[in-house]
């Protein structure tokens, strides 16, 4: 639907890219709103960052939440030498990755 492809996994952390920056944001958008609609089991709210969240009475947040960062720009490509799947370099996914980590 959104046309991502999943470049690599780092810890915790995906890379996904995208043909388009709207297509980006659609897949985050989607993601965030389909956390909201998971039936979480109730032990889970009690944890800190497993809380709900709500203002106004509208829910903020439910349960687990991620962190996405979205930046534009043309990256080295090249295939990786062992798993021979295309992956992504330089200075677009390095501002990327630290617009990931300062998310919150």
């Amino acid at each position: 639907q959104h046309q991502g492809y999943e470049v690599k996994t780092v810890g915790d952390s995906f890379m996904v890219a995208f043909p388009s920056s709207r297509l980006a944001l659609q897949w985050a958008v989607a993601v965030q709103l389909g956390l909201l609609t998971v039936e979480w089991p109730p032990e889970l709210h009690n944890l800190a960052d497993a809380s709900r969240g709500e203002l106004g009475g509208k829910l903020l947040w439910n349960g687990l939440r991620v962190r996405v960062g979205i930046h534009v720009g043309n990256p080295i490509m090249d295939a990786d030498p062992i798993t021979r799947r295309m992956d992504y370099f330089g200075r677009v996914v390095n501002t990327t990755a630290r617009l990931c980590h300062l998310a919150q």
